[in-house]
């Protein structure tokens, strides 16, 4: 029996693994990502935190907000990290983007239009994210850790890659 569950978990991580290969478009920021970790963790004997996306009981106040269709970020997950790490470097690309095009010249706009669809419309998805972190003042924004530590995780990102392909 335990031996069973043993290849079990073992061929759900090659399959993991296989996906990452064919395809890493597809894992980005998904569960897939995290579920393998968490479980990895696990295994090895790490403690990891858990992993409550959303809170379990119900408020007034988060009844409405959700009847509104408005995202509640109230909890501090790591999972909003990764999201806050993923948001903040489209919108930072797209305005560094967009400043570029207004000092070189519109010749440029034509060469980087590909780039800037790209990151205008990952940024475009993410305008709940930056609302909650930066505009909603209700329990619902994301917690200040969480934004604080996703600008830095950003930031360190975006500097790190600047430093590779050396255009400061």
């Amino acid at each position: 029996m335990k031996r069973d569950l043993r290849m079990r978990e073992v061929q759900l991580i090659l399959r993991y693994c296989r996906k990452v290969v064919e395809r890493p478009e597809d894992v980005g920021v998904t569960s897939y990502l995290f579920g393998t970790i968490e479980f990895a963790l696990n295994r090895v004997g790490i403690a990891s935190q858990g992993f409550d996306v959303t809170n379990k009981v119900t408020e007034e106040e988060q009844s409405k907000r959700y009847n509104n269709g408005v995202f509640d970020f109230s909890i501090a997950s790591p999972f909003f990290i990764s999201l806050g790490v993923t948001a903040n470097p489209s919108l930072a690309s797209f305005i560094a983007g967009i400043t570029r095009v207004a000092v070189i010249g519109i010749g440029l706009f034509d060469e980087m239009f590909v780039h800037l669809f790209l990151v205008r419309f990952i940024a475009a998805n993410c305008l709940p994210i930056y609302e909650a972190m930066f505009f909603r003042r209700d329990n619902g924004k994301l917690p200040r850790n969480v934004t604080l530590t996703s600008i830095f995780l950003a930031g360190l990102l975006l500097y790190i890659s600047g430093f590779l392909s050396n255009t400061y």
